[in-house]
């Protein structure tokens, strides 16, 4: 772990057992027999060799006395030392985007990107906020190594509260490769990069600097964004989010880039779409109620698509895809699902999910826009 060690290993304990997991300070934190008599004793005092009571969790002076070693990394010391690297805020790495946060937009030689913010409640005091960056690879330089083009971009994005307080900070590299003779496909396409960032509810600004390392351009985006507050007595929802990917990880380890629980959703940053392309829509809701006879929430869902105030498609959630959740566990239900498009000619919609609280009688209805553009004919 960067500015922290190698081979570091970090123990969760609930000492109290009331369901607060902090850092273990001590390796015998996490016995729970540590304080009952005779139970839980390990091999030299199974034969006599040692006591229980001489163990360092009762007579840290026994350090040094007992028959069996401790590793260097157990020692009070070494566990101290761990908690300050956990504790300090991340190194940064690119020093020199760093400075430039505070810069305006650059006006020359300016590597143009999109970004765009999701919130999916945690709990009531801490909301996960999804930044989702976008650039075209036809604005990144390639640069040709071994027969392998690739382009390089840093990443440098500061989040400060209104009151200045330090939020945030995040950093990564994109990279992006392919083979020479792929290169004229490769810049067709876009890079799509995410961070999922946990903050409190409130108002807070984002600035956001990208750098291709080949040519030196560079990108900021200032944006200035509220974390919604959630309780536990209303129905709400998460940010809608218009995607060009809603599927199912069917069962497979959840790791990397655009997970949201057991789905993957790619944002659409840019919120367009082709003639013909389907639309993924994926939303939360909360505190939904459960219905004593059923013990399962009722709820009705639709998603609702129009234009220019019309009304042109209403699809009737059935939960039978798998990016749907219609158990209600933790009181949460989650909705999505792709939506084909082939139909609707060029322009701008509203996406809107209707959703309706049959034992409370809340109806929530977030919603999105998207564009649909039109096909180019070539000559």
């Amino acid at each position: 772990m960067d500015g922290v060690g190698n081979g570091v290993e970090i123990e969760f304990v609930d000492p109290t057992s009331t369901g607060e997991y902090r850092i273990a300070r001590s390796p015998d934190e996490k016995d729970a027999l540590l304080h009952v008599p005779n139970a839980g004793l390990n091999f030299f005092e199974e034969i006599g060799l040692s006591r229980k009571q001489d163990r360092t969790a009762f007579s840290p002076g026994n350090r040094d006395r007992l028959p069996y070693g401790r590793r260097v990394q157990d020692s009070p010391f070494e566990k101290l030392q761990l908690l300050a690297n956990l504790s300090k805020p991340p190194s940064v790495k690119f020093k020199d985007l760093q400075a430039r946060t505070s810069e305006p937009t650059i006006q020359f030689d300016v590597l143009p990107f999109d970004m765009r913010v999701h919130f999916l409640r945690v709990n009531e005091s801490s909301v996960v906020s999804s930044f989702t960056l976008k650039i075209n690879n036809a604005d990144v330089s390639y640069k040709n190594i071994g027969g392998v083009s690739q382009g390089t971009l840093n990443v440098h994005a500061r989040i400060t509260a209104l009151s200045g307080r330090k939020a945030g900070l995040f950093e990564d590299i994109i990279e992006s490769r392919c083979r020479e003779d792929e290169l004229s496909q490769e810049v067709k396409r876009s890079s799509v990069y995410q961070k999922n960032v946990i903050l409190e509810p409130g108002r807070y600004k984002v600035d956001i600097v990208v750098k291709d390392v080949v040519s030196g351009h560079t990108g900021i985006i200032h944006e200035g964004f509220e974390v919604p507050k959630y309780t536990s007595d209303k129905l709400q929802s998460s940010t809608l989010v218009v995607a060009d990917v809603v599927e199912s990880l069917n069962g497979r380890v959840a790791a990397g880039a655009f997970i949201f629980g057991p789905n993957k959703v790619r944002p659409n940053v840019s919120q367009e779409f082709k003639q013909g392309q389907p639309i993924g829509v994926y939303v939360q809701a909360y505190n939904v109620q459960i219905d004593q006879a059923e013990l399962r929430p009722k709820i009705t869902a639709e998603y609702i698509i129009s234009k220019d105030g019309k009304e042109v498609r209403r699809i009737k959630e059935d939960g039978k895809v798998k990016t749907v959740d219609l158990d209600g566990n933790g009181q949460q239900i989650t909705l999505g699902r792709m939506i084909p498009l082939n139909d609707l000619a060029p322009g701008t919609y509203e996406v809107k999910a209707w959703i309706k609280d049959e034992v409370s009688g809340q109806v929530i209805e977030p919603k999105g826009n998207f564009v649909i553009a039109e096909t180019k004919i070539k000559n």
